[in-house]
């Protein structure tokens, strides 16, 4: 059982084909608190893990967007272009999301178990852990000595999911084309792009202190992904069978 409030804030805006141009774009701010959490290290007082959910994300913003290039035949420029002009420049299209959100929440836990209960302790918190951006490292992401070992047979006071991990700045990029084979037969060539700037989607810090890692960020999620690929097209044509009825009077 368990208590859980979430307050919020959504904001849609959409463009509809029009154009050659469409996209939907989503922005959230929330804040999400519950005090869910299996084996709590004082299960005699609960509130105690009231604190930021598992998955509260105070901010994310997501944008995908599809766009008809103008220029080709039938297109607003080079609308007369020769066939070969045309195969090389002409009907374009370009796609993507965007992706801008905060962290995971990182939940603090201590070496041992201070506090004898057999459950995961948390440390005691002495201030807030929070770095300036301009002193943050892989290395030490957080205030380190924000915490300390609480007392024997205590119960660290430092609250769940007390810190965050990175945030996430992601864009996936797709450029194709249609070739005409025939009236029948095309051939769309694609080039994908994921996280295409390469912003390296850093993991959670250490969280364990005591640890050697506790602070240190030491992973990464998967860097530029590029891939290219063909796909065949055809269109059956529609076949109109007339039978003619014929009648006795």
């Amino acid at each position: 059982s368990g208590n859980s409030i979430y307050h919020g804030l959504q904001l849609k805006f959409e463009k509809r084909l029009s154009g050659g141009l469409s996209f939907l774009g989503a922005y959230m701010w929330s804040k999400a608190i519950d005090d869910l959490i299996d084996n709590p290290p004082n299960p005699y007082n609960v509130r105690l893990e009231r604190g930021l959910s598992d998955n509260h994300f105070p901010h994310r913003f997501v944008f995908s967007h599809n766009y008809d290039l103008p220029v080709g035949r039938g297109r607003r420029w080079l609308s007369s272009a020769s066939r070969p002009v045309d195969a090389l420049l002409g009907g374009w299209a370009v796609a993507g999301i965007t992706t801008f959100s905060s962290g995971d929440r990182v939940n603090t836990s201590v070496q041992g178990n201070p506090s004898n209960n057999g459950q995961t302790d948390r440390p005691d918190r002495i201030r807030d852990p929070g770095l300036p951006r301009s002193q943050r490292t892989l290395d030490r992401f957080f205030d380190t000595s924000a915490f300390v070992r609480q007392a024997a047979f205590t119960f660290g006071n430092a609250p769940r999911n007390a810190l965050e991990a990175p945030g996430l700045v992601n864009f996936d990029v797709a450029v194709y084309k249609q070739f005409a084979v025939t009236e029948q037969v095309s051939v769309q060539f694609r080039a994908e792009s994921f996280n295409f700037t390469n912003t390296p989607p850093f993991g959670s810090p250490g969280a364990q202190f005591g640890s050697s890692g506790f602070g240190v960020i030491s992973s990464a999620g998967d860097g530029r992904t590029v891939q290219f690929g063909l796909k065949l097209r055809w269109r059956v044509a529609e076949r109109r069978v007339v039978r003619k009825a014929s009648a006795r009077v």
